[in-house]
């Protein structure tokens, strides 16, 4: 029909994506420059400074976007909240400096230097 056709570039409103998606295209914007292939490795207390945004520990989303920095590849949501439950102190909103640290550590181990 002829009027959807001009709808399709329309811009949407409150900013979100189709969807809904809104949180996810923001994470999308944090973490792009991350996904590019030139991008150097991070090193993790650098990283979780860059990603907590002042607070003290790293939410699922900043998770991601930390362990993008420091090993250059995007987890699986189901990896990253296996890693939560095992490395967060129980009853944490989230990952500390101390935890991510031996997360980082951890993950080198298995998959080698990089």
């Amino acid at each position: 029909t002829p009027g959807r056709r001009g709808q399709r570039g329309a811009a949407r409103p409150s900013g979100k994506s189709a969807g809904g998606r809104g949180r996810q295209t923001a994470w999308r914007r944090r973490c792009r420059q991350l996904r590019r292939p030139a991008a150097a490795a991070m090193d993790p207390t650098a990283a979780f400074d860059a990603f907590a945004g002042g607070k003290p520990f790293l939410d699922l989303e900043d998770l991601s976007c930390a362990m993008i920095a420091v090993f250059g590849s995007k987890p699986r949501k189901r990896d990253l909240r296996a890693s939560l439950a095992q490395y967060a102190a129980p009853g944490a909103p989230g990952l500390g400096l101390e935890a991510f640290r031996a997360l980082a550590a951890d993950r080198r181990r298995l998959l080698g230097e990089r």
